[in-house]
């Protein structure tokens, strides 16, 4: 085809960045340790006026080999024709406290120019539950024994404390 009638493949699912129709962000934002797998659908297709019969080629990748760690995608690649959508699904792990990022990189194989970067973001946090055994806060003079409930609660208790966390889990 002719470059004024390749197919541009369009993307359904993500947030474009403002200003940019070839970028876009996808953020699972903030889950639980453990909490399973976190799951995002892509929708790619023939961006409007593709003529009937048109097809597309694309292949999806990911910036970074360590991503693979945290992310898998259900798919890499494939052709796409006049009125046929792919499904991509992005599948994130939740079993590792973390903040974590990439970038995805969709290609049309049959069009160089057409090329969209997807930002895909999780962050894993501890559930309110086990926050409170992840860290301690000791305040400067007091023994572990007193830091541990007395002290450092009187401490609150008096108004020391005013910048707010204290004690054990936050106080």
């Amino acid at each position: 085809l002719p470059p004024a009638e390749v197919p541009m493949i369009a993307l359904r699912g993500c947030t474009p960045l403002s200003g940019s129709t070839r970028r876009f962000v996808v953020d699972l934002g903030q889950q639980n340790l453990g909490s399973g797998h976190v799951e995002w659908e892509i929708g790619l297709e023939l961006a409007n006026g593709a003529n009937a019969g048109a097809s597309a080629r694309y292949q999806i990748v990911p910036s970074d080999g360590l991503c693979a760690q945290w992310l898998t995608l259900s798919r890499t690649h494939g052709k796409l024709d006049t009125h046929v959508r792919h499904a991509v699904t992005v599948r994130a792990s939740t079993d590792a406290l973390a903040t974590l990022s990439t970038y995805l990189s969709l290609y049309n194989l049959d069009c160089p120019r057409d090329v969209s970067i997807v930002r895909v973001t999780l962050e894993v946090v501890a559930d309110a539950a086990a926050a409170a055994h992840c860290y301690a806060v000791f305040v400067e003079g007091a023994n572990a024994a007193d830091a541990q409930g007395g002290a450092a609660d009187r401490l609150m208790a008096e108004g020391a404390g005013a910048g707010g966390g204290g004690g054990v889990g936050g106080g």
